[in-house]
């Protein structure tokens, strides 16, 4: 009823509007309801007087039906009439813009053809006008000279008197004049096919429009004298009973209550001031204000309370404000009323100081008991928080449970696990640990019984403090469905016997990853090792466990991870072992099996298929593995890539590794020593014997082999992508002498150390090379030497034993050579293990490109000879010169002294040198 008496209201007060226009009352005066319009106007505004006095009171405890559907019919034609006056304002402006009357009143027809005329020949003038407007400067300048004193001109009205000059601003009156010229030529062109009348013009039909005024005021007016009288006895009845009433019932019967429920799910037309509203209210507008109040004004009806219920509704008012409160105050100010409203919108706080009972408090008591509640929600507002990157104290504050609205807690698992009460956060998303400790208040396991918005992972420790399966229960953990990843650990001191804890933390069935961790001998829980609750299973991982029977994997159609680690009783593992039938492992891609002291073999066979997906296996500490089935075929692992074994010295006789050019990463340890690393771009073996599959090594650029003697250089040649090589103590790798098909043009980079290499001819084919380094080859000669294997050398780095000369015989070769002029040879870092190096011609080849020259364990040379200073003096390029464990060598060359941009070190050396 209210929003009824509203809209009529308005409606009425809108139509009143219309007719008070001088345009509209002097149409309305000049029709037939001239006589009547003073008394008809006067009949309208007294129907506004009462339904504004309406708006004033509670209409809506007894409603009149009648009075409803009279106002209904009162706003359709009030409607109505005011389509109708707007018809009418739009005709008395276009008479006002054409200077006709059709409208007001009929003008003459000599009037309306002398009109005509005057347009004709005024768009006769106009179009010459716009001639005149290209007239140049200089014409007006003629005029300025024809009258120099602006003397009146003939026929001005000044009597030959001077006259003020006006301005004349010739741009503005170009575009005024275009402008006119527009709008007439718009209006009536010649050949335009409207015969000069005005295009688009509407008909008027004055005796229609009047007649249709007449009869919908009529009606309206008639309308109102029945809505008067309605509301006179509605007036009458609120009169008599108000005599007996409270002035302060009397105002609370004025304004229906109101709730924060959306009555309208749309809120049409406010879109723009409603964004606005919402991010003054959030965006810092009113941050500095102790009391902010934001007011809506506006007539009954208009969506006031409409828009404070979508306001207070929305999510990013409702994730901004801690505490929203809903209060209807209307009339009746209660200060009393209100403030034990709002105090029990308020959730209690358990250490509240100020307890008070709502209903006999009085207004001191609830005041305080308001604050105390808001302070202890001061946090409330906060659903982030980020600490990752945190390295202060793990201990956090001990009220940090009151942030009760905390969604998301990013920090290390140190600070989960660190939270008291936790329980009190109900909204917590992730919680990565969790310890029970029975000896601190708030860390019980029913605290993660109240979290049941976890998600994520979650890892509880110190579960060998819970006793039952009861208490066990308390977690809930069944009920947490965003629950992905769960470990349950006890202490490997654990040793209980019948333990059915494990029975009472049975987790939902949407888990996705499980760890059980040393829960001593207990037996597999019912819902693990008996019909699977938790089908979803992608991963588990069971450690320290002693069950007879493993769980029957083929219920875990989605498993793709096992880990099994240091569990008792295991000695076979495969079909019809532990659990495992041939349909377990379909979808297996990792699988690791560690520290299991009893376990003796994985049962595959040659021709098994159970694992047609394995990507990686990791076998370690198994003392007793003697087979698994990859040793035994690898053919079916075609997936696999990687391969991690490690002590486990039973197994041997592996297949050609890598078995396939999938297997990008394959590491064999023995005694804690890696015998075989194996990545897709570097092979490194150390003593291992089994054979190698070089063929499957395309990417392979880097090759590290010691100890071994059982791969043919030729088999290198194959490695198109291989450019360094370090070869260690490999005695028979090289025979006396190397086929010359044996061409290795990839290599740059060469280590050859401790080997029984008895010619420099054996590397005569490797002519790309940039870094060569020859250490510990005490056979080694200079026969065969290709100097054109240093062509491209950069770095030169020769440690044999000290009383050979190889350093010296091949740089000197270098030097004599036809083959490398002066000039060609590019070494800019050399080291070698005797200053006898220095001499003029070899010095003379390095000159210009040398940068770095180091000695290193000369144990012979004590001084520089006359000979070498004068060598030392020919490289002028050079700019680092390093001594290291030369500990004979009692001084430094004097040729270094008083040379500019050089620069010396000297280390583990005499002490003269300092």
């Amino acid at each position: 009823m209210e929003a009824a008496v509203g809209a009529a209201n308005w409606l009425l007060g809108k139509v009143l509007t219309k007719l008070s226009d001088d345009l509209v009352a002097a149409f309305v005066a000049s029709s037939e309801l001239g006589r009547n319009f003073h008394s008809i106007k006067c009949q309208l505004l007294h129907t506004q007087g009462l339904l504004h006095a309406a708006q004033a009171r509670d209409m809506s405890t007894n409603p009149d039906p009648g009075l409803y559907g009279l106002l209904a019919e009162l706003s359709k034609k009030t409607d109505d009439a005011e389509d109708l006056l707007d018809e009418v304002h739009y005709f008395m402006i276009q008479d006002m813009l054409d200077g006709t009357s059709e409208a007001t009143g009929q003008e003459s027809e000599v009037i309306r053809d002398g009109r005509h005329a005057i347009r004709h020949t005024l768009g006769n003038c106009l179009r010459c006008f716009s001639s005149c407007l290209t007239s140049t400067k200089d014409d007006d300048y003629a005029a300025k000279s024809s009258n120099p004193h602006n003397a009146a001109m003939p026929g001005s009205g000044n009597d030959g008197l001077p006259v003020d000059k006006l301005p004349f601003n010739r741009v503005d009156i170009s575009n005024r004049i275009k402008s006119v010229i527009e709008e007439m030529s718009s209006i009536s062109m010649p050949g335009s096919g409207n015969d000069g009348l005005p295009v688009d013009k509407l008909p008027f039909n004055r005796v229609d429009i009047s007649n249709r005024i007449k009869s919908v005021i009529e009606e309206m007016s008639s309308i109102c004298a029945f809505v008067s009288d309605l509301l006179k006895i509605a007036n009458q009845s609120s009169v008599a009973t108000s005599t007996a009433i409270p002035l302060s019932t009397k105002q609370c019967l004025k304004r229906p209550t109101t709730g924060s429920t959306v009555t309208h799910d749309r809120l049409c037309g406010r879109s723009v001031i409603f964004e606005r509203t919402v991010k003054a209210l959030i965006g810092g507008t009113y941050h500095d204000e102790i009391l902010s109040v934001m007011p809506f004004v506006g007539p009954g009806g208009i969506g006031k309370t409409t828009f404070a219920q979508h306001l207070y509704n929305d999510e990013r008012i409702e994730g901004y404000f801690t505490v929203r409160v809903w209060l209807c105050v209307s009339t009746d100010f209660d200060v009393h009323k209100l403030t034990r409203q709002i105090h029990s919108c308020l959730p209690a706080n358990v250490k509240e100081e100020h307890k008070c009972k709502n209903e006999t408090a009085s207004l001191d008591q609830l005041q305080k008991s308001i604050t105390q509640r808001l302070k202890s929600q001061r946090f409330y507002h906060l659903k982030f928080l980020d600490l990752k990157y945190w390295h202060g104290s793990e201990k956090l504050p001990k009220d940090i449970s009151r942030l009760v609205n905390l969604r998301h807690f990013h920090s290390s698992k140190e600070l989960h696990s660190n939270i008291p009460e936790v329980g009190k956060m109900k909204c917590l998303q992730e919680l990565k640990e969790f310890y029970v400790k029975k000896e601190s208040v708030g860390f019980e396991l029913r605290e993660l019984g109240e979290l049941r918005e976890l998600g994520g992972e979650l890892s509880i420790h110190n579960l060998e403090t819970v006793r039952s399966k009861g208490e066990a229960s308390d977690a809930k953990l069944k009920s947490k469905r965003n629950l992905k990843e769960l470990t349950l650990v006890w202490g490997k001191k654990h040793q209980a016997m019948d333990d059915d804890v494990l029975d009472g933390l049975h987790p939902n069935h949407n888990l996705r990853m499980l760890g059980i961790k040393n829960p001593g001998v207990a037996p597999c829980p019912s819902w693990l090792c008996g019909d699977i609750s938790t089908k979803r299973l992608e991963a588990l991982h069971l450690e320290g466990v002693s069950w007879g029977t493993l769980p029957p994997f083929e219920q875990l159609p989605h498993l793709t991870e096992l880990i099994l680690k240091n569990n008792t009783g295991m000695h076979m593992f495969g079909p019809g072992f532990g659990g495992v039938t041939e349909r377990s492992f379909m979808c297996l891609k990792k699988i690791v099996i560690e520290d299991m002291p009893e376990f003796v073999e994985w049962v595959g066979g040659s021709n098994s298929y159970l694992f047609p997906r394995l990507e990686s296996i990791t076998l370690g500490d198994c003392p007793f593995l003697c087979s698994f089935p990859f040793l035994e075929c690898s053919d079916p692992f075609t997936n696999l890539c990687r391969l991690i074994i490690y002590n486990c010295p039973k197994l041997s006789q592996f297949p050609p590794m890598p078995h396939s050019s999938t297997l990008t990463n394959a590491v064999v340890f023995e005694n804690n020593r890696p015998k075989l690393i194996y990545t897709e771009t570097e092979l490194s073996i150390d003593g291992y014997t089994s054979a190698l599959a070089f063929h499957n090594m395309e990417k392979v650029g880097v090759m590290n082999i010691k100890g071994v003697s059982h791969i043919p250089l030729s088999d290198l040649q194959k490695l198109n992508s291989l450019h360094r090589i370090h070869l260690e103590s490999c005695n028979d790798l090289f025979s006396a002498e190397m086929d010359d098909s044996v061409v290795l043009r990839s290599v740059k980079d060469l280590h050859l150390e401790g080997l029984s290499m008895q010619s420099m001819g054996l590397l005569s084919n490797l002519t790309s090379l940039t870094n060569l380094r020859l250490g510990s080859c005490e056979e080694l000669t200079m026969d065969g030497f290709n100097p054109l294997i240093t062509v491209n050398l950069k770095k030169l780095v020769i440690n044999c034993d000290e009383n050979m000369s190889i350093a010296g015989d091949l740089l000197s070769e270098i030097a004599r050579s036809k083959l490398m002029h002066a000039g060609s040879f590019q070494l800019e870092a050399l080291e070698v293990n005797s200053i006898s190096v220095l001499t003029a011609p070899i010095c003379r080849h390095l000159a210009t490109t040398l940068l770095t020259l180091q000695f290193s364990y000369d144990q012979r040379t004590t001084t520089f000879m006359e000979e070498q200073e004068q060598a030392l003096q020919l490289l002028t390029s050079l700019e680092y010169l390093k001594f290291l464990y030369c500990t004979t060598l009692q001084s430094l060359p004097q040729a270094l002294f008083g040379r500019s941009g050089s620069m010396s070190i000297a280390e583990y050396c005499p002490p003269c040198f300092w």
